[in-house]
């Protein structure tokens, strides 16, 4: 599972000691195998927050590390974000914890870079 939330900034990254508007309604995707090969997708809620569950099969599969957490631009509803090219952030392990259906890996979403 990948969390994470994007927010109506210039780099969709929260700013220190600023309130910033989350986005909602984007979509945010997960994207491995060197930017190949699209493993799942989610929607921002109202707040911006977005939660994206992989299946057992994409886990082993593929390595989070070697995979990006990204939204394509432009946005909708945030006019200080780049007009073009996408947001990306290389998912980052916070833990590992045990559940009815085994180990279950939670990851968020580290900083997003704007890529041309």
């Amino acid at each position: 599972q990948i969390t994470g939330t994007v927010f109506c900034t210039v780099s969709g990254n929260p700013l220190p000691g600023v309130s910033s508007p989350g986005i909602a309604g984007i979509n945010v995707g997960v994207r491995c195998n060197g930017g190949t090969t699209d493993i799942a997708q989610a929607l921002t809620n109202s707040a911006g927050f977005f939660s994206v569950a992989l299946n057992l099969l994409d886990g082993l599969l593929f390595d989070p590390s070697h995979c990006v957490v990204y939204i394509k631009l432009p946005v909708a509803g945030c006019a200080l974000l780049p007009p073009t090219g996408s947001l990306q952030a290389v998912p980052v392990l916070i833990g590992v914890v045990q559940s009815v259906v085994g180990a279950v890996a939670n990851l968020a979403c580290g900083l997003l870079v704007h890529v041309v």
